[in-house]
């Protein structure tokens, strides 16, 4: 019984009708597709299949304004970026810690961990992707924060860090402001878009109270770039064009990417089409010479034989 299961499955799976061939095409994209998302998934460690393992980019806030024509390596819009999961403080390395350590790996352009953060935790939040740029520890007893990273203790005023990040920003962390605010008297992270001008989240409305550990869905690792556009010239990015964009569809980004797209996706079609033209080509001219030596032969053998 089992002998004759094996072979008809092996019938199946090289067989040549056309039926057969579909099949076997269509069982072998699906397992591809099922390895990869496996892959994925195990890789980020995000819980199947509620969180996905990858995220599009939509605004231009982690940009850089040295980045080469395609922009590779920075986060731009239409990237896309695997989440890899966190738990706790400790899986999150920010700039000030990375920036101080000897030997310390950049991301993306800089020093410290991009994350991918929920405001307040709040469902109905879209996440924010920013790099982190210090912790907090919040003293109850004296009312103020601690820095640890810079060796900082018992601040409630200005802290001042230059030089931050690729272009050498300026950072102005206003404790007294966030100190003002009941709510933001709490452990947590300082973050901030590469892109904008050391205008830090805790210090504006994107968030104002530290970032903690149990809001973050997790750190960005790896780039794809651009084929994240095809999903936001459809749904949008909500963005304000600024020099150098373009729109297609719904959503604004930078004209080069668009370009690298539309090339990629020139690529991906004329490729394979390539390809069959080539093939059919050369399996015709090998046909052709084929028939020519088989009437050569012919031939020689009718002259043998007069």
């Amino acid at each position: 019984m089992k002998s004759k299961t094996r072979e008809t499955l092996r019938g199946i799976w090289k067989g040549r009708t056309p039926y057969l061939a579909a099949l076997r095409d269509v069982a072998i994209a699906i397992a591809a597709v099922a390895i990869i998302m496996s892959a994925l998934w195990g890789y980020t460690g995000q819980p199947f299949p509620k969180t996905a393992p990858m995220v599009v980019i939509e605004s231009g806030s982690m940009m850089h304004d040295d980045s080469p024509y395609g922009k590779l390596g920075t986060i731009d819009p239409g990237d896309l970026v695997l989440v890899k999961r966190t738990g706790v403080r400790e899986d999150v390395a920010t700039y000030a810690y990375e920036s101080n350590a000897g030997g310390a790996r950049q991301r993306y352009g800089t020093y410290g961990d991009v994350i991918i953060y929920r405001p307040y935790n709040a469902a109905n939040r879209t996440p924010i992707i920013h790099r982190a740029v210090l912790w907090l520890d919040y003293d109850e007893d004296t009312g103020s924060y601690d820095l640890p990273e810079l060796g900082l203790y018992g601040q409630s005023g200005t802290v001042t860090i230059e030089g931050y990040g690729y272009n050498g920003a300026t950072v102005r962390l206003n404790l007294a402001a966030l100190l003002s605010n009941p709510a933001a008297r709490h452990d947590g992270f300082i973050t901030l878009g590469d892109n904008n001008n050391g205008a830090y989240d805790q210090g504006g409305s994107i968030c104002t109270e530290p970032i903690l550990p149990e809001w973050i869905i997790g750190k960005s690792r790896g780039e794809i770039p651009w084929f994240g556009l095809i999903k936001l010239a459809i749904q949008g990015n909500n963005v304000y064009p600024q020099e150098g964009w373009s729109r297609v569809g719904r959503a604004y980004a930078p004209t080069d990417l668009w370009v690298c797209l539309g090339i990629c996706i020139a690529a991906i079609v004329t490729v394979p089409i390539a390809v069959d033209v080539t093939t059919s080509i050369i399996e015709k001219r090998k046909a052709g010479k084929e028939k020519e030596e088989n009437i050569e032969q012919a031939t020689a053998v009718r002259d043998r034989n007069k």
